[in-house]
């Protein structure tokens, strides 16, 4: 059995071999690293971050949601974590989940996340002015985390496509399909992909009415599908 000073120099050097695998779009080979890994090293939050990085750049939503659920069960103070992980659940149309996810944010976790939760909560009622100037707050704020900081800043500019969209993403929320947004899942998937696993090197360098908001939250249309209005916002986020 290995010690716990052991344990962490072969964790670390997992990671080095990961990131390399990364970097060079070796993601088929990064998950089989990491998936001997999590068996081998039991409890590490980070090696469970990253392979559901790896599977949502995969294109695996549901394996990429289960593990960094497990990421964010084992560490969670792992904000970067927990914002993936309500994308990712945006992204696979649980809103409710995302929500759910988002509230895991306490108020003692850095203001950048403090603001990005407000915001997120924001476009959840529609107030996508507010969401706008929160995110702007949380980019101002974060000063570690460049990939963090590109995604708000397409989030904006997204917000801002919506809002001047001629069909108000409030009456849109109440009838929506992604074809009437020319947008369909893939898209978002796409795009949520190749951004989340630019956040690894930072996971290895840096070891208002809840019940109004969640009933938003989990409105769905007819066939099922999610709100496309407010899953438009996610779009372009690589």
């Amino acid at each position: 059995m290995m010690n716990e000073e052991t344990t962490q120099i072969s964790v670390d050097t997992i990671l080095k071999e990961v990131i390399l695998l990364i970097q060079n779009s070796e993601h088929e080979m990064a998950i089989s690293v990491l998936e001997k890994a999590r068996h081998k090293i039991l409890d590490c939050a980070e090696i469970h971050y990253l392979l559901g990085a790896e599977y949502a750049e995969t294109g695996q939503m549901d394996a990429a949601i289960e593990q960094m659920k497990h990421a964010v069960k084992l560490k969670p103070t792992m904000h970067t974590a927990i914002i993936q992980l309500v994308l990712a659940q945006l992204v696979n149309f649980d809103e409710a989940g995302a929500y759910d996810t988002l509230m895991l944010l306490t108020e003692d976790a850095p203001q950048e996340f403090i603001c990005i939760k407000k915001a997120l909560i924001c476009l959840f009622e529609n107030q996508l002015s507010e969401a706008s100037l929160l995110l702007n707050q949380a980019i101002e704020l974060n000063q570690t985390n460049e990939a963090l900081n590109l995604d708000l800043t397409k989030l904006i500019s997204n917000i801002k496509q919506a809002s001047e969209n001629e069909s108000s993403v409030s009456d849109s929320l109440q009838d929506s399909t992604f074809e009437q947004f020319g947008t369909k899942p893939s898209d978002i998937l796409q795009d949520y992909n190749s951004n989340i696993a630019a956040k690894t090197n930072n996971v290895h360098n840096n070891k208002s009415d809840k019940t109004k908001v969640k009933n938003k939250a989990q409105n769905k249309t007819d066939d099922g599908s999610a709100n496309s209005a407010l899953l438009s916002i996610y779009d372009n986020l690589n």
